[in-house]
C-alpha cells in the first residue's frame, strides 16, 4: 500500500501492532513479512476461531469485540491491497492455480464484507 508498492513499510508495522494487540506474533521460522497475504488471512481465521469460542461461552462482549477487530482488519488491511494483488495474479499468472487462488481470495473478501455489512447494519437497528 506504499506509494511505490514496497514491502516492509507502514502497513507492515500496522498489522504487526494489530497481531500483538491480540497476543499473536509470527513464528520465527516464518521468513516473509507480517503483512504477507498468508499471515493476514491466517489472522482472520484465528479471530474466527476465537469468535466461535467466545460464542460457545456466551461471552457476547468478546464476540462483539472480536467481530469489530476482524471487520476493521479486513477494511484497513486486506481490502486495501488484496484486490490489487488478485488483479495482478489474474493478469500475469500463467498457471491456473494462481488464477484460481485470485478468484478464491476475491470471493472470500466479498463474502466477509457482505457479512460484516449485514451484521453491523442489523446491530444498529
Amino acid at each position: 500500500t506504499s506509494p511505490k508498492r514496497l514491502m516492509m513499510q507502514e502497513a507492515r508495522d500496522e498489522v504487526l501492532a494489530v497481531y500483538r494487540s491480540e497476543g499473536l506474533d509470527k513464528l520465527p521460522s516464518w521468513k516473509e513479512s507480517e503483512d504477507h497475504i498468508a499471515l493476514e488471512l491466517e489472522f482472520m481465521a484465528v479471530l474466527g476461531d476465537r469468535i466461535v469460542t467466545a460464542a460457545e461461552a456466551a461471552d457476547e462482549a468478546e464476540v462483539e469485540r472480536l467481530l469489530s477487530t476482524q471487520r476493521n482488519f479486513l477494511e484497513d488491511h486486506l481490502a486495501s491491497w488484496a484486490p490489487l494483488m488478485t488483479a495482478d495474479l489474474r493478469r500475469f499468472a500463467q498457471c491456473g492455480l494462481y488464477q484460481g487462488l485470485a478468484s478464491l481470495t476475491d470471493g472470500f473478501l466479498q463474502v466477509e464484507e457482505e457479512f460484516f455489512d449485514e451484521i453491523f447494519e442489523t446491530e444498529g437497528e
